[in-house]
């Protein structure tokens, strides 16, 4: 025997768990700085485990264990995987090695919270999904109690859904379980969601808790109220995957910021878990207080570059895949709110949440317009404060073309005081035509109403929609005339899918604006508001300038939305 081949095979095999840590640390996978240090803390654990003052050990059986109840008992079901066995990917060795295989010195698990941020679409939800069907099932605890918490119902609805389905595809687990619409039972255990919203967090005594997405969570309620409930438990596991978020001010960024504190050893938490997915920041930018990678920068990671995706999407190529980040990527350069959403929630960039919407190069692309006579048109209304413009847009789809037909106004006593307060030609664009001016202090309705009703005696207008701040007795006189005008609710849920919509227009060129200057400033003025599920309307407050007639605009596209044949899911009414 040589002696090459007797130290290959004396040669230890590192168990799946260490690999993935040890091919991280020596370069050979690709990883962000907290994934590093997360792997980095596992071989030094490892090194340490059962000494003085480090009272656990790493246990490979029940890493193993948990591998296999995932591959040999569970089944994807939907897409390309349906019915296909749960094989685990490099990342998921990690998790769920670090979750199930780290005991104590009478065989309880280390670790009670796990905190696991990614890119959307690695695969998470559904992995924890998994877990929690493994601590109801096998897992060795009597009356097993096991929640997917949300602060809302939908929310909590999402992981438990992965559940139910992966059960239901699943021979073995579906021979033990009961499964309802809302339950799925076993002996004695349980695994259901609970919610805020419907107020039945407190008084559980959870042996698991999954808590999906915290980065929508507006504050610990969730996590405390079910942390409170573990105390009878032998060694009860708190889950909580996410996606980046935008206020740093928020529960998931202060968990992150912990997460960085622990896995660095700057603090002992020996059961708190943390694999974090990000991009890296150079050491330029980290001296000047930065916390997430400055775009242009040519020392920092950025976004829009393969080669460090794998930072973000531990997943890849599999899942969420390189040509569907390619396309999201594509789509959004040139567009700053999905440029904001796609650095999110797929390269786990925290953002603010406020954002241009629309950048003068992307607007002076749009074609210039077709005629409207004779043409079904759909109307929008938003009504003016005492600075604010008053506008009127009549709007013309046409297959992936929208013609914009726009009346603004603003009061003739007070144009000019306007105009120099805010540097902008109101009466330049009153002389050319792109601006009304009404007689007296304040924009009168009357006036408007007159030419609204004028405008329809030469134009079929099917539908439309009004902001229903500050416009009951505008909105009552228009009812007088015999035109019904519904409220469009200004929230991001219900605007989210109008907003989609104008961005897929500007996208296709498609907003045939007519050169119009006034509007051309007034889109270049637009803040939008993304809140954590990303769900975007336009932002009055955050934006600088006038954006009111863009407001009218997108009240009358959100009617024929509902009109057509757009399938305009979440466009609804106050």
């Amino acid at each position: 025997m040589t002696t090459a081949t007797a130290a290959k095979r004396r040669a230890v095999v590192l168990h799946p768990t260490t690999r993935y840590a040890k091919a991280v640390v020596d370069g050979a996978i690709v990883a962000g700085e907290l994934v590093r240090l997360a792997c980095a803390r596992h071989l030094r654990d490892i090194e340490r485990q059962d000494t003085e003052g480090f009272p656990y050990h790493f246990n490979e059986e029940l890493a193993n264990k948990a591998f296999d109840f995932f591959e040999f008992e569970l089944h994807h079901y939907e897409g390309e995987l349906d019915n296909e066995p749960f094989l685990l990917l490099e990342w998921q060795f990690f998790v769920l090695g670090s979750i199930f295989g780290w005991v104590d010195s009478v065989g309880s698990r280390r670790f009670r919270t796990v905190f696991v941020l990614t890119g959307k679409g690695s695969g998470k939800t559904p992995m924890f999904a998994g877990v929690c069907l493994k601590a109801m099932v096998d897992d060795d605890e009597p009356g097993a109690q096991v929640f997917a918490a949300a602060t809302t119902r939908d929310q909590a609805n999402l992981a438990f859904r992965d559940a139910k389905a992966m059960a239901q595809k699943s021979p073995n687990i579906r021979s033990k379980v009961h499964i309802t619409e809302h339950a799925i039972t076993f002996d004695n255990s349980y695994f259901q969601t609970v919610s805020s919203e419907a107020g039945n967090l407190h008084g559980k005594r959870p042996h698991a808790g999954l808590i999906d997405e915290i980065h929508v969570h507006p504050n610990d309620d969730v996590v405390e109220a079910l942390r409170a409930g573990t105390k009878g438990r032998r060694q009860a596991l708190m889950l909580m995957p996410t996606n980046a978020g935008q206020d740093r001010r928020s529960l998931a960024w202060r968990y992150q910021e912990y997460s960085r504190r622990v896995v660095a050893g700057v603090l002992s938490d020996e059961q708190w878990f943390a694999y974090v997915c990000q991009l890296d920041v150079c050491a330029e930018h980290v001296e000047a207080g930065k916390d997430m990678p400055v775009d242009e920068c040519p020392d920092c990671d950025q976004w829009t570059d393969e080669d460090v995706w794998l930072k973000a999407n531990p997943s890849l190529p599999v899942v969420p895949g390189y040509r569907y980040l390619r396309e999201q990527v594509n789509e959004a350069i040139g567009m700053p709110a999905k440029a904001d959403i796609v650095k999110r929630l797929n390269f786990c960039i925290w953002t603010s949440g406020k954002v241009q919407w629309i950048r003068p190069e992307v607007w002076q692309q749009q074609r210039t317009g077709e005629p409207v006579e004779g043409r079904i048109g759909y109307a929008g209304y938003d009504l003016s404060a005492v600075n604010d413009i008053t506008a009127c847009a009549y709007v013309y789809r046409d297959g992936d073309a929208m013609d914009i037909d726009l009346r603004c106004y603003l009061p003739e006593e007070r144009v000019d005081e306007l105009a120099r307060a805010s540097r902008v030609p109101y009466r330049a664009w009153a002389d050319a035509g792109w601006l009304t001016l009404t007689p007296g202090q304040t924009v009168s309705y009357n006036f408007v109403r007159e030419q609204d009703r004028e405008y329809r005696e030469t134009h079929e207008i099917r539908g439309s929609g009004i902001d229903p701040w500050q416009a009951t007795e505008f909105r009552s006189a228009l009812e007088n005339d015999g035109i019904a005008i519904e409220k469009v609710a200004q929230t991001n849920q219900n605007l989210h899918a109008v907003v989609e919509e104008f961005e897929r227009l500007l996208m296709l060129r498609g907003v045939r604006h007519g050169d119009n200057p006034l509007l051309a400033w007034v889109a270049s003025n637009v803040v939008l508001n993304i809140d954590g599920r990303g769900f975007k309307r336009i932002d009055k407050q955050a934006s600088s300038e006038k954006i009111d007639p863009i407001a009218a605009i997108l009240n009358a596209l959100s009617i024929a939305m509902v009109d057509g044949d757009d399938n305009a899911v979440g466009v609804t009414w106050a």
